[in-house]
This record gives structure tokens, C-alpha cells and sequence, in this order.
């Protein structure tokens, strides 16, 4: 299993952090908000700098993988409502 791969097998762990964690008194919108940052900055660190090692890129496609997944799940379960 590749480390991109990792993220996606813990969504249902992202489902019940979404579910029992409220941020700013509301359970899953902020999550939206803050997951779409983190992918906007891993995605634009990979963009903007020129890295000789390849696990700096390995962690920002992590970050980006795992704040994809993590949307996708709030996504739906904003949808199911």
C-alpha cells in the first residue's frame, strides 16, 4: 500500500471525527473549510518549490490525499442530510 493510498482507508475515521468533534459550534462545514485549505497549500507548496528529496513531495500529496478524503466523507454526509 502506498503512502497516497493510507488516507482514503481511514475514512471512516474521518466520519466520526466530523460526526462528534464540532468546530466553532457546527459539526462538518468548518471541516470543509479547513480540509480545503490544507489542500490548496499542500498542492500550491508542490507547485511553488523545487524539492531534491522526493518525501517532502511523498507528504504534500499525503496531505492533499488525506484532505480529499476527508471532504469526500463530510461531502456526503452533508448530502444524506
Amino acid at each position: 500500500m502506498s503512502v497516497i493510498h493510507i488516507p482514503w482507508s481511514l475514512k471512516i475515521l474521518y466520519g466520526l471525527i466530523s460526526d462528534n468533534v464540532p468546530l466553532c459550534g457546527r459539526r462538518r462545514k468548518p471541516y470543509l473549510v479547513i480540509m480545503g485549505i490544507i489542500q490548496w497549500f499542500a498542492l500550491l507548496l508542490i507547485f511553488a518549490c523545487e524539492f531534491e528529496e522526493p518525501w517532502p513531495v511523498a507528504i504534500c500529496l499525503m496531505l492533499a490525499s488525506m484532505s480529499e478524503a476527508f471532504t469526500n466523507v463530510v461531502s456526503d454526509a452533508i448530502m444524506v442530510i
